[in-house]
């Protein structure tokens, strides 16, 4: 199923609707959401998601709002959001790898391209098929 269509996004949507406990439903529908930019809906269903008990994932998928957010739309203070979150994932097992790699691009962007390089081996490290987003 492709979910970037209006159509499985209304799918995802009504099944999320009828099963709001399924939380790998839930995320499903917040990626696909983050896939199309619709950013204040996947935030909404990142932080249910983790409301629910969600594990790295979502955080990693809330962060990455933010980002793209900062980014891309150049929302005040998103970076700074994303990379607090991003940080509160690097104890988790999951997620810091890929956090490590967001943080480096985060610091990369604003500058700081020593922490950057140092964040990015890191990730590397600890996940050597670790890919740029």
């Amino acid at each position: 199923m492709d979910d970037r269509s209006p159509d499985a996004l209304e799918r995802l949507a009504e099944a999320v609707e009828a099963l709001p406990d399924n939380v790998p439903l839930r995320l499903q529908l917040a990626e696909a959401h983050l896939a199309v930019a619709d950013y204040d809906a996947a935030r909404v269903h990142y932080q249910e998601a983790l409301s629910r008990g969600a594990g790295a994932s979502a955080g990693l998928g809330l962060a990455r709002v933010f980002y793209e957010q900062g980014m891309y739309m150049h929302a005040p203070g998103a970076l700074d959001q994303a990379l607090v979150l991003y940080e509160s994932l690097l104890d988790d097992r999951e997620g810091a790898a890929k956090a490590n790699l967001m943080i480096a691009l985060i610091l990369h962007e604003r500058g700081e391209i020593g922490e950057a390089r140092e964040r990015y081996a890191k990730a590397i490290a600890a996940d050597p098929y670790l890919s740029d987003p």
